[in-house]
């Protein structure tokens, strides 16, 4: 990049994040700020010790399951809030209703809602994950998602998403980001969650980023154990820690701190970077000037509980700086070792009055106190409005072609549809098989055949057929097990993908094509919703063109931003 390209970058980084501050960061009116520092100021002082402490706790909460358990820390506890992982939508705002009348001071809930709501409620569709979203590159359609999930988050009365992630995604083999993540290229990876983020909190909803500093590149599941991050201090403020840089400054109003061993943040041995004082008071806070909310990631994780105790947890937890403790296995007993360590002096005042009046404050700004009346009737309906029309947008926008070495798809979509054959791998039709065959298509080879004689019969099939579309479907969005591919598809694919007659369409994770790196031509399409299918088909009939790029390197010849186009589009 040259001199006056890295100054354009520079001008243009510099509008967004201007913009998306005006977006996120309008001054309050001096009136309300006085009225919420009325009534924070109010509720702290009128709490006793131990309820001050419990509005810092976040209980978990699944409908069908713990909710007796739940009831009993709003009650008796007084716990501040609530997360809810799964449940029929219209049951959980009941619930919901139920709790805040028990609570004495109004509860704010959340969710873990990173597609939206459909990632955990039944009977509501999700929206693009964040890599499709990256493939995508346009930020007017972030912003749309971003706007959806928060109208999401309005009709059920849920303060805060704990999205998007800002985790850079340079390990391919990251079992637990991947396709959570919006890619490798930093500066993308922050456009597209300023977008989200501002779609979000323009409709109220608080945006959690996470994984502080950085869970992009590990090949560790922290929900099981601790990764280790081996980079160095510069390569993490070069890389991990950009988004944060870019997007606090901007108005960025809570971030997740991840259970993480950086010994370049941190070198004490084992020490979750999300329990160190010199990440998140240090750097996060002091250093990088943060002052908004801070979220522990969940303390019932076992990257923690391995390590410590659950009282010990919380108490950690807030010494090194956090604000909210996430899903503490036992809030009782943390809550009297935070109300002994405060006795003691090891907890202040000023440590302990800081975080609760931040919760409080937020509790007032995201509207605890109107009393939330939506009717559930037909909620799930609602839920659902305006998802298809954007799974349509972005998928149009995202498949990426990555090769086509002889112009195959051109040559498609000139030819009579009853001059191509599809090779599918899977015993079950998805729409892209059933749409072409309604339009005409009648070659049909099933080739993933336990007799091999067959098999071989069907290959014979292939090669004599002039255009072949190959129809890989039924993937796994994580790396595990390869994607989901058994070891007789990857070599069926991978014999496929040498044929000069072949276009592979994939159907799922662009991490796949490392299984086939010289594929002659491909096309990746990210997730196998209904919308996907049908743009897929469309560019094989001539109604639009691939327009997405690679979010992240899969191979030495596709590398991130990596896209083919073809002079004859």
């Amino acid at each position: 990049m040259n001199i006056q390209q890295l100054f354009f970058v520079m001008i243009c980084c510099l509008a967004s994040s201007q913009a998306f501050s005006q977006s996120i960061a309008q001054p309050t009116p001096k009136e309300y700020t006085m009225k919420r520092q009325q009534w924070v100021d109010s509720v702290y002082q009128s709490l006793p010790l131990e309820k001050k402490i419990a509005q810092l706790y976040m209980a978990i909460a699944h409908t069908k399951s713990n909710m007796p358990h739940v009831d009993k820390l709003v009650k008796e506890l007084g716990i501040g809030g609530i997360c809810f992982m799964q449940g029929d939508p219209a049951e959980q705002m009941t619930i919901m209703r139920a709790l805040q009348a028990k609570a004495k001071i109004p509860l704010w809930f959340s969710m873990d809602a990173e597609w939206g709501m459909g990632m955990r409620l039944p009977n509501v569709g999700n929206l693009p994950r964040a890599l499709t979203i990256g493939a995508a590159n346009d930020t007017s359609l972030a912003l749309r998602v971003g706007r959806a999930i928060g109208r999401q988050f309005h009709l059920m009365g849920i303060h805060i998403n704990f999205a998007p992630v800002l985790d850079i995604n340079s390990n391919p083999n990251n079992p637990v980001i991947n396709y959570r993540s919006f890619g490798e290229n930093k500066e993308k990876v922050s456009q597209m969650a300023m977008y989200v983020i501002r779609g979000m909190q323009e409709l109220g909803v608080i945006a959690c980023a996470k994984h502080f500093p950085g869970h992009g590149n590990t090949d560790v599941d922290s929900h099981l154990s601790l990764p280790l991050i081996k980079e160095s201090f510069e390569s993490l403020e070069r890389t991990d820690l950009y988004p944060y840089r870019s997007l606090i400054p901007a108005g960025l109003k809570a971030v997740m701190t991840g259970h993480l061993s950086v010994p370049a943040l941190d070198a004490t041995p084992n020490l979750p970077s999300s329990l160190s004082s010199k990440v998140v008071q240090d750097l996060l806070i002091q250093k990088m000037g943060f002052d908004g909310l801070v979220f522990t990631d969940g303390l019932n994780m076992s990257s923690v509980t391995k390590l410590y105790s659950s009282a010990a947890l919380d108490l950690r937890s807030l010494m090194a700086g956090n604000d909210v403790l996430l899903f503490s296995k036992h809030s009782d007993q943390g809550i009297d070792t935070i109300r002994r360590a405060y006795e003691k002096g090891i907890i202040s005042e000023a440590r302990l009055s800081l975080s609760v009046k931040k919760v409080l404050a937020a509790k007032y700004d995201v509207g605890v106190l109107k009393n939330f009346k939506k009717d559930t009737t037909d909620i799930a309906r609602d839920l659902n409005d305006s998802l298809p029309e954007i799974r349509k947008a972005v998928a149009q926008a995202a498949i990426t072609c990555v090769n086509d070495e002889f112009d195959l798809i051109q040559s498609i979509r000139k030819s009579d549809i009853k001059d191509i054959t599809m090779v599918t791998l899977s015993q079950k039709q998805n729409m892209f098989e059933t749409e072409f065959v309604r339009q005409g298509l009648k070659s049909i080879v099933q080739l993933n055949l336990p007799d091999s004689n067959k098999r071989k019969l069907q290959w014979e099939r292939i090669r004599s057929a002039s255009k072949v579309i190959v129809n890989v479907s039924g993937l796994l969005q994580s790396p595990a097990k390869n994607f989901g591919l058994d070891s007789l598809k990857l070599s069926l694919i991978q014999q496929l993908a040498e044929l000069p007659n072949v276009c592979v369409v994939i159907f799922g994770n662009p991490y796949v094509l490392r299984n086939f790196c010289d594929v002659k031509c491909a096309l990746i399409c990210y997730d196998e919703e209904t919308e996907t299918q049908m743009a897929a088909i469309e560019i094989f009939t001539r109604k639009m063109n691939p327009k997405g790029q690679l979010p992240v390197s899969v191979c030495p010849k596709l590398k991130e931003g990596h896209a083919f186009r073809s002079p004859s589009w």
